[in-house]
């Protein structure tokens, strides 16, 4: 399993940005 550092962020239309690392 390679390490992930990258952020990954989701812009929804309620303007809820979910933002979770894997």
């Amino acid at each position: 399993m390679p390490t992930c550092l990258t952020v990954v962020c989701f812009k929804r239309v309620d303007t809820i940005t979910l933002c979770k690392t894997c």
